[in-house]
């Protein structure tokens, strides 16, 4: 039934067809006056259209926007998706996964769901975010399975070497020789800061060394050492790490550098 009134208005009903099992061609449209009609009423119909009805697509929901990616991406990151439509939040919930696998809680923002990691990422690491075809919107439509990556910064270096420049005097520094015929102390100028270590060697023994002991080392891993040195005669320099104790086993540094008279940087890899 439709309610008309004194205004054109626009009328939509959709229906399916029964009573018959084969096509027909004897059928009447009604537009049925009474009991509603009094006395005096005028009607007025136009523009009528009886066509098949077209289903009207159900568009599944999509991933519209999502953070992290790309490279370099913090630890401390969350990783969120922005929906096309509201979701049905635990079917998206399920249907999420990262690979490796990381533990975590969610929330929600309207259609934006966030992952919480329990801790920090992984260090230089490719993470595989999927979003399963599990995922569905509030009308029960299922979301194709998508699916993005991203790595996570290196770690920071962190240096090993204590008082690094000096600026401590010789704190955390020794000096070893066979001979009465050297010193160490800590001096200006430095190459950085105000201090650096000088060795002045008066005599020549067989074993005369600067040394810093107790550095935690991780087995099987690439180490980069970097200093800066000088010689007033410009005399070489060998650099080893070693075992602190006998049997003094080598831990992967031993190498020798040319210095001069000129500050020079050295680096090397283990």
């Amino acid at each position: 039934m439709a309610d008309l009134n004194t205004n054109w208005q626009e009328f939509t009903t959709e229906f399916t067809t029964s009573g018959f099992s084969s096509n027909v061609t004897d059928g009447r449209l009604q537009f049925y006056l009474v009991p509603f009609a009094k006395a005096g009423d005028t009607y007025y119909i136009d523009n009528v259209i009886l066509e098949k009805a077209i289903d009207t697509p159900q568009i599944p929901p999509a991933v519209i926007g999502k953070t992290p990616s790309g490279t370099n991406v913090p630890v401390t990151s969350r990783i969120s998706l922005n929906f096309s439509k509201p979701m049905n939040q635990a079917s998206a919930q399920s249907a999420f996964s990262i690979s490796p696998n990381v533990t975590g809680s969610f929330s929600w923002n309207g259609n934006n769901m966030t992952f919480i990691p329990d801790s920090s990422l992984s260090y230089g690491t490719i993470y595989k975010v999927t979003i399963g075809s599990g995922a569905m919107d509030l009308a029960g439509n299922k979301m194709p399975s998508y699916t993005w990556q991203f790595t996570t910064t290196l770690s920071t270096s962190i240096n090993l070497i204590k008082n690094l420049g000096f600026e401590s005097g010789r704190t955390s520094w020794s000096f070893y020789t066979n001979v009465l015929g050297g010193t160490f102390s800590a001096v200006t100028p430095g190459y950085e800061g105000n201090l650096s270590a000088r060795i002045v060697l008066s005599k020549i023994g067989t074993n005369m060394q600067l040394y810093q002991s107790a550095i935690n080392l991780e087995p099987n891993t690439r180490y980069k050492l970097s200093f800066f040195g000088k010689s007033s005669y410009g005399h070489d320099i060998r650099v080893k790490l070693i075992k602190s104790s006998t049997p003094y086993t080598l831990y992967g540094l031993d190498y020798q550098e040319n210095l001069n008279s000129d500050w020079t940087c050295s680096q090397k890899n283990l």
